[in-house]
């Protein structure tokens, strides 16, 4: 086999195949829990939502848990008592005083140089309670590494990204279930077993767990009666400018700072040069990614006003959400889910609540956070049940086509509606669900948009082959292109896209500057940036500095992914690079996780080109070398030979053969019974 760690960079956005994964490779990839799950996480959480939560929190530091598998005591790991599970476990005890349902929080940290998310599945009894807690994602930290810098053409080049080796702490949370919450679990009164797992080879540092009670976001009457009491009061002449595009920490690489051109109001403005004056965009959009911001020196312990200049031109029709916090906790109702309305231009926003009145914050003297969280807002409900909708549908039209087939007959009477008893009432609930979703979207955004007409459109359909049930064999097609087209509908308004040029700290009777560019300004603007057009090339990447023979390179890429290919020319490269560049930019799944690491390089997994490529015999250890495939260039790192593929196979399969004829012999005189983790002797 060849060892080689591929990932593909986008670079002509035509994404081929990354290599496979390996046996070991994809062993190391698994999140699932010790045992199957028992459901999905809505039907657990209806079935236990009248269970009250714990009173008080409970600590669970790793002294009092007990090891399993390869996790590793540690008696110091940057400051705390701590395990690393490399694929293993660590279990506590715990005596409830009576049924309560909790909220699980994570201390912990990975390890430096190593840029794949960590996953982790949580028991309760040596059960996982439903699919989700199986696998359970817990990000990264990061920052940008130093300033902006400039290129060769005096352009704005994207930061690199750092991993910053903190400690963190967050509550177990699966965003692709379209929930702003944080997992609950429950538990009977008396002792249980909690296990928290990682399938993962990849360290993670483990400082303990703490069951507890979810954050109780106050109204905003009530946090300003808290306020009262505390004697906190508004200041007044406080102004703080925070530039977005230079947050303190983020969740995750892929965030860095973008562009804006079109508006001489964007800060800092240039005519001239590409200046990275923004943030967020496209991507920012994934439910559950955040950014923070630290603003010092604030004079007084009082209460402040938060507005963000912002623009969101990518949902049409629809609204963004941003859950924001400060110093770790969201201060009022106003400040979960505040909505960024779809808008060609920049805008102001000052956080307010439902009547339309803006609703300070309390900050303390000296520093503070401010953290911004992508969510999926008020739609999480509609989403949810439109996924759910979608997938009864497809149960109903794979049944379906197991009997009349991808391409019915139109001369054949299937009689679907007797040989699937639930198909008629099937169609006549989702029907009904899906206009009660249609209505109750548009009613969220206040108006009928044409984002709705998807699940009108779909509901239409069922309502006629409702009434004509003979007719649906022939329209399977369709009805297969509506499912698709639902699915599509569920991930596409899962889009949390948001763009910020900077945030404003302030009292109530600072000066807020106009978001939108005067008249004048903006005239200026444009011819300007028309003149210069003749003579500037936009399109162009430069260099970051250097002595040397220089080429000219072509691609069909948008400038940010030609910036990041020019960052990989120009840099001393190393596996750990490739392996962050693989993870943020890869658009193959199966090797993004790992760093685009692939083993066990076979002709059938590979594109031709690129198997031709590796086994050449002469390729240079540590060297990096580009391909172009059947639809799009792989860019890849050449780590070292492994031993041969034939060879292993055939060393498998030797294996494979001799356990078979062991069982065989074993089980004549010792009866087995299948039990759910495999094979159990009975008599053992």
């Amino acid at each position: 086999t060849k060892r080689i760690l591929c990932g593909l960079i986008a670079l002509m956005m035509v994404v081929m195949p990354c290599l496979p994964v390996s046996a070991a490779a994809a062993e190391a990839g698994k999140t699932t829990g010790t045992v199957p799950a028992q459901s999905e996480y809505f039907p657990y959480y209806d079935a236990h939502s009248k269970v009250p939560f714990l009173k008080e929190s409970i600590q669970l530091p790793v002294a009092s848990g007990e090891t399993e598998g390869e996790a590793k005591a540690e008696a110091d790991h940057l400051g705390k008592e701590s395990v690393c599970l490399t694929g293993g476990a660590i279990s506590w005890k715990v005596n409830l005083p009576k049924k309560a349902r909790f909220v699980v929080k994570v201390t912990y940290i990975g390890d430096e140089g190593n840029y794949t998310e960590s996953a982790v599945s949580l028991s309760l009894d040596g059960d996982v309670p439903f699919e989700e807690a199986g696998s359970v994602r817990l990000t990264r930290l990061w920052k940008d590494a130093g300033g902006i810098t400039q290129d060769s053409l005096g352009n704005d080049t994207i930061p690199e990204q750092e991993q910053v080796m903190v400690w963190n702490t967050v509550a177990l949370q699966d965003y692709a279930i379209f929930s702003a919450e944080p997992l609950y679990f429950c538990l009977e009164e008396g002792e249980h077993t909690i296990t928290l797992r990682s399938w993962s080879k990849e360290p993670l540092h483990i400082a303990g767990i703490e069951l507890t009670f979810p954050e109780e976001v106050p109204t905003d009457k009530a946090a300003m009666n808290a306020y009262s009491a505390a004697g906190y009061a508004p200041v007044a002449g406080y102004y703080n400018k925070l530039q977005a595009e230079s947050p303190a920490l983020k969740s995750t690489q892929s965030i860095y700072p973008t562009y804006d051109r079109s508006s001489p109001a964007t800060e800092p403005y240039d005519a001239y040069n590409i200046r990275r004056n923004t943030i967020g965009d496209g991507n920012w959009s994934d439910p559950g990614s955040w950014v923070s911001y630290v603003i010092e020196d604030v004079p007084a312990d009082g209460l402040y006003y938060i507005t963000l200049k912002y623009r969101q031109h990518q949902v049409l029709g629809s609204s963004t959400f941003r859950t924001i916090r400060v110093n770790g906790a969201v201060p009022s109702e106003a400040y979960k889910n505040v909505a960024f309305p779809y808008n060609v231009n920049w805008q102001n926003m000052t956080v307010s609540g439902a009547d339309g009145v803006a609703v300070p914050v309390y900050l303390q003297e000296g520093t503070n956070e401010i953290r911004l969280e992508a969510t999926v807002g008020k739609w999480a409900e509609v989403l949810r049940k439109v996924e759910a909708s979608t997938q009864r549908l497809n149960d109903m039209y794979v049944q379906m086509v197991m009997i009349t087939g991808t391409t019915p007959d139109k001369y054949f009477d299937y009689d679907l509606e007797t040989e699937i008893p639930d198909l008629i009432s099937c169609f006549t609930t989702e029907r009904k669900v899906l206009l009660e979703m249609a209505d109750e979207f548009d009613r969220l955004n206040g108006k009928k948009t044409t984002q709705s007409e998807t699940l009108r459109t779909a509901a239409v359909q069922l309502g006629s082959m409702l009434e004509e049930p003979k007719s649906i064999p022939q329209r399977i097609s369709n009805f297969r292109d509506t499912i698709s087209g639902l699915s599509t509908w569920v991930y596409e308004n899962m889009d949390q896209s948001l763009e910020m040029d900077y945030i404003l700290v302030h009292s109530a009777d600072a000066e807020i500057p106009a978001a939108k560019a005067s008249f004048w300004a903006r005239l200026k603007h444009f011819f300007v940036t028309f003149f210069l057009s003749f003579v500037k090339d936009y399109n162009m990447v430069g260099s970051s500095g250097g002595e040397g023979e220089t080429i000219t390179v072509w691609t069909t890429t948008g400038r940010d992914q030609a910036s990041i290919l020019m960052d990989m020319i120009t840099e001393d490269f190393t596996a750990e690079k490739f392996a962050e560049y693989a993870s943020v930019y890869s658009n193959d799944t199966t090797t993004a996780a790992n760093g685009g690491l692939s083993e066990n390089a076979l002709p059938s997994s590979l594109d031709t080109h690129v198997y031709n490529l590796i086994q050449q015999g002469d390729l240079e250890e540590g060297g990096v070398y580009m391909v172009k495939g059947a639809n799009g260039y792989y860019i890849i790192y050449f780590e070292s030979y492994g031993s041969v593929a034939w060879e292993e196979t055939a060393v498998s399969s030797l294996q494979a053969r001799d356990y078979d004829n062991w069982f065989l012999e074993v089980s004549v005189d010792y009866p087995f019974e299948v039990t759910k983790i495999g094979n159990s002797l009975s008599e053992y």
